[in-house]
């Protein structure tokens, strides 16, 4: 098929939010030309952040797209530990996002980077214990348990990295402790991004790496 009605086709399966073409389309609504673009159209006034719920499908629903279009696929909180159950529900949410109507690429790698401060033997056994239920079948997970480096950077604020761009939460990956809580969301500006891939995408030469990488698939 021509590019324009392959898009078409894949858009009647799984919508965009609109197609950039050379010329419009009386029966969609959606496709953008560069005329509509210097006009300022409501569909290309994009905005780089908001407010969701503190809840595990809000989280998922922010960031879903992104997952799951990325091959690379980094969750940074350096909170996160699987004994608690609001890191466990947004992870899992998080995967299966990555996987759902997922289109030909493939998932590469799933990386999970915490610096908490429980010990290693406890974090390892509890990563082994609770991911395997939490994981899509055919995915495969590495978690990572980092610490500060002299003269390093201390890790703190929560991201999600992939190949295609990053997301900042506010607050972190996990679920809020009430009905009422918020978090802001944000995606990162391309320097921000760079450098934190950077930094977790090559761990062990910008941290000091105290497990991992512990790799758990689906039971």
């Amino acid at each position: 098929m021509a590019w324009l009605e392959n898009a078409l086709h894949e858009h009647s399966r799984l919508p965009f939010h609109s197609i950039l073409a050379r010329s419009p389309m009386a029966n969609c609504a959606q496709v953008l030309t560069e005329k509509d673009i210097d006009n300022d159209h409501d569909l290309w006034k994009i905005s780089t952040g908001h407010t969701i719920k503190r809840t595990a499908d809000a989280s998922a629903d922010a960031v879903g797209s992104m997952l799951r279009l990325s091959r690379r696929i980094i969750l940074v909180d350096y909170m996160l530990g699987f004994e608690n159950r609001r890191y466990r529900e947004t992870v899992r949410k998080f995967l299966y996002a990555a996987v759902k109507s997922r289109p030909n690429e493939n998932l590469d790698t799933v990386e999970i980077v915490s610096a908490s401060y429980a010990p290693v033997d406890f974090f390892e056994d509890t990563c082994r214990q609770q991911l395997p239920r939490l994981i899509p079948a055919g995915v495969k997970v590495r978690v990572w348990k980092i610490a500060q480096l002299d003269g390093g950077d201390r890790p703190h604020n929560r991201f999600i990295l992939t190949n295609l761009g990053g997301v900042q939460f506010g607050w972190g990956l996990d679920e809020g402790r009430g009905g009422g809580e918020l978090d802001d969301v944000s995606i990162m500006p391309r320097e921000s991004f760079d450098r934190r891939w950077l930094q977790y995408g090559d761990l062990a030469g910008h941290f000091q790496v105290e497990a991992g990488p512990i790799e758990i698939e689906s039971n």
